[in-house]
């Protein structure tokens, strides 16, 4: 029985520590793009024209993106995306999708360490399953892909 407990304790420990670890990756993700959006206004600015009247702005801090938001507006509502860079890489990325039937709004929230997804937070708050990260990784790494 000892050396039960042991091992729940000692396993549990490693939990703890490994999500310690994530939360500390998640704050320093969230510092990170405070400090981009503190900053924009000091940045350099291109705007482009989408299709259907969509508007997309980058931010750049010398010759590195820093911050790319887009606005699509369609028969179904409007969205907004936000993608956040460090180094070249996605940081973060904010979709909020409003639908002009009800009113309803979809909300994402992305972070990335080192390109990779490494939590996904949906409209209620709640974190989505790791089995999907890839998925949605490669088709938000297929939407910048042509950013820089």
């Amino acid at each position: 029985m000892k050396y039960f407990l042991f091992a729940v304790v000692f396993l549990t420990s490693g939990i703890g520590r490994a999500q310690d670890a994530s939360n500390q990756t998640i704050q320093q993700i969230k510092r990170e793009y405070n400090k981009i959006d503190a900053g924009a206004q000091h940045m350099r600015t291109v705007d482009k024209d989408l299709d259907n009247g969509s508007k997309g702005h980058m931010f750049y801090e010398g010759d590195d993106l820093r911050k790319a938001v887009f606005t699509y507006n369609a028969e179904t509502g409007k969205e907004t995306d936000e993608f956040y860079f460090l180094k070249g890489k996605p940081l973060f990325s904010h979709t909020l999708r409003t639908l002009k039937k009800g009113g309803a709004v979809v909300e994402n929230r992305y972070f990335f360490d080192n390109g990779h997804i490494v939590r996904w937070i949906n409209t209620g708050g709640a974190t989505v399953d790791q089995s999907k990260y890839a998925a949605k990784e490669q088709e938000i790494l297929d939407e910048i892909k042509d950013l820089h």
